[in-house]
C-alpha cells in the first residue's frame, strides 16, 4: 500500500504566483471571455454588468455564458454578485490591470449599461 504525504500542505490550497498568472492567461486565450471581460470593464451600471446585458451583446446561451463567467471568475479577473434573480460581474483590481498591461484599455466601450433591477 503506498501512502503520498503532504509536506507543505499550505502550498496545496494556495495557488502559486505563477499558477495564478497561467490560469488568467488560460481564461484570456478564449476570445469570448476576453471580449466578455472587455464588456464587463465597459459596464457604467452602478452594480456591475448584469448577465442580463451580457446575454444578448455576446448571443451565447445563458449556460455557455455562465460558464465563461465562472471561468473568470475563477481566474480573479471578475467579480460575481448575486441580486435577487440576477448575476452581476465587476472586474477585479488584477482584471483591470491585466486589460491595461494587455494595451486594451482602448478598446474598453462604455456602451454597456446594467439594467436589471
Amino acid at each position: 500500500m503506498s501512502t503520498t504525504a503532504i509536506l507543505f500542505p499550505e502550498a496545496a490550497t494556495t495557488a502559486s504566483p505563477l499558477t495564478k498568472r497561467a490560469q488568467q492567461l488560460k481564461a484570456l486565450g478564449d476570445e469570448t471571455r476576453l471580449t466578455l471581460l472587455l464588456n464587463v470593464a465597459a459596464s457604467t451600471g452602478d452594480n456591475g454588468a448584469c448577465i442580463c446585458d451580457l446575454t444578448p451583446e455576446t448571443q451565447l446561451a445563458q449556460s455557455t455564458l455562465s460558464h465563461h463567467m465562472k471561468v473568470l471568475v475563477d481566474a480573479d479577473l471578475v467579480t460575481r454578485t448575486q441580486r435577487g434573480k440576477w448575476a452581476y460581474f465587476e472586474p477585479t483590481t488584477e482584471g483591470r490591470s491585466v486589460i491595461t498591461a494587455l494595451g486594451l484599455d482602448e478598446l474598453v466601450d462604455p456602451r454597456l449599461i446594467s439594467s436589471c433591477s
